[in-house]
């Protein structure tokens, strides 16, 4: 360790400009319990490159040895923030306009955090209910689709598919959708509702007002 902390000092002799050697020093120091070194190096490199989240989980567990606890705790939060980028805030400001209406600016957040977290079915429904804001209906069914493969258990993603696949002029799937919806969550009445409305394009009478019977 002590031959690493020469090695690591002499990098940052050579270049002091890099957020990676001070990073590796600090690291250095805080496993030889350093820790106001380490914090010291860590400092640095956070302040030539505050974008990633390992310095600042270094730095917090060095404050935490320190029992600076509220330090280390403001670092745990900064190097969530720090590798979560913007996603949060996104899906944050994606919902929020939803809520208010404002589907394109629900669609521009909603893509950016699909672009940061491609695996999180929250942001392609979050998309998906953006798309459906603005009419594009089958664009909507296609991000509805990317959320049911990751979470296929959501009633909430069915029915909204099922919503837009109605609104694309496809009952067939929307009655498919609504109904696998209440398989999974039987108190959604609204999708009774549109599922009547969707046996209708059918051309299902029966099956429609035995809906809307259940739906009252």
């Amino acid at each position: 360790m002590e031959m690493a902390l020469a090695d690591f000092s002499k990098a940052v002799e050579l270049d002091p400009s890099n957020p990676l050697t001070w990073k590796l020093r600090g690291a250095v120091y805080y496993r030889l319990e350093h820790y106001q070194k380490a914090v010291s190096d860590l400092t640095k490199a956070i302040e030539l490159d505050p974008s990633k989240p390992e310095p600042y989980l270094y730095r917090g567990n060095a404050y935490g040895e320190m029992d600076m606890f509220s330090n280390a705790i403001a670092d745990f939060n900064r190097a969530r923030e720090a590798e979560n980028g913007d996603y949060f805030e996104n899906l944050k400001q994606a919902h929020k306009a939803i809520l208010e209406g404002a589907f394109q600016t629900a669609l521009a957040r909603a893509t950016s955090a699909t672009d940061e977290r491609p695996n999180d079915s929250i942001a392609h429904t979050y998309r998906g209910i953006a798309l459906h804001g603005i009419s594009r209906f089958g664009q909507a069914v296609d991000a509805f689709n990317i959320a049911d493969a990751i979470d296929p258990d959501n009633p909430a993603i069915m029915f909204n598919r099922g919503l837009s696949n109605l609104a694309h002029s496809r009952p067939s799937d929307a009655v498919s959708d609504f109904s696998s919806a209440l398989s999974l969550d039987s108190s959604l009445g609204a999708a009774l509702k549109y599922r009547a409305v969707a046996y209708d394009h059918l051309g299902m009478t029966i099956e429609a007002e035995a809906d809307r019977k259940m739906s009252k």
